[in-house]
């Protein structure tokens, strides 16, 4: 039902691109990421900014062709998108994407499974390291697959890498990037994962934490805290327990 010419921009969590481009064909599939935009919507009409607009200190909505080339139509997403907040044509989509997916495992289950808001999350030691080793985990798949990766909420990927593998001083500069990351945002900001779980929605585990368990099998990668989150996510939603902090001390 598009028009001729027309074509779907996908500005979901996780890596949709290849889905829709299964519908409506590869040609007429654009991606688009929105980074760190951090919003809410506890009642309808009523959407909520938890941080302040990236603007030239960070750009937000990244619009890109899967084969990485700059066209019209993804300068004109961009266009559009401006009006919101800073935007650009991104060369290298997927690599956007994975960076984009990397922070989702590494903030949203950890948020979802405790029950607490993303800066409590990050001023309890177990559950901010947690977050590390699935990131370090997510980064490894990632570089296996061949993407190039961005920052991951400030930090080089190596460095998430290093400090999921335990080296002290990669582990201590994340520790201190992710406490200072807590003035830049709200107290009661809460990712997408955990409003889910808030409203009793099913959650996107599947496609965030889930995906990289199994593309980490594909390359033959162990991801223990992947794995282990979302088993606690899937236990949480099958009532079998509730969010708590606890649910996550055996990761």
């Amino acid at each position: 039902y598009l028009a001729e010419g027309g074509f779907m921009v996908s500005l979901q969590n996780g890596i949709n691109e290849g889905t829709i481009a299964g519908v409506v064909g590869r040609d007429r599939t654009v991606g688009c990421i929105a980074s760190s935009i951090s919003v809410s919507m506890w009642e309808p009409g009523a959407v909520r900014r938890n941080v302040k607009l990236g603007g030239k200190e960070h750009v937000v909505f990244r619009a890109g062709e899967l084969d990485g080339s700059v066209t019209p139509r993804v300068e004109k997403v961009s266009e559009i998108l401006a009006s919101v907040d800073s935007s650009k044509v991104t060369t290298t989509l997927m690599g956007e994407r994975w960076s984009k997916l990397i922070v989702n495992c590494m903030r949203n289950p950890i948020s979802a499974a405790s029950g607490m808001a993303s800066n409590a999350c990050d001023t309890d030691d177990h559950i901010r390291r947690l977050g590390i080793r699935i990131g370090a985990e997510a980064v490894q798949v990632a570089m296996a697959e061949g993407h190039p990766l961005e920052k991951l909420l400030g930090m080089p990927p190596e460095q998430v890498l290093a400090a999921g593998q335990g080296d002290a001083a990669a582990l201590a500069d994340c520790d201190k990037s992710l406490l200072d990351g807590r003035a830049k945002r709200s107290d009661q900001q809460r990712p997408s994962m955990a409003q889910d779980m808030v409203k009793g929605r099913p959650t996107e585990i599947d496609y965030l934490n889930g995906f990289v368990v199994a593309t980490a099998k594909a390359h033959g990668i162990a991801v223990p805290a992947n794995e282990g989150i979302v088993a606690v996510i899937k236990r949480i939603e099958a009532g079998e327990i509730e969010p708590s902090p606890e649910a996550l001390a055996g990761i």
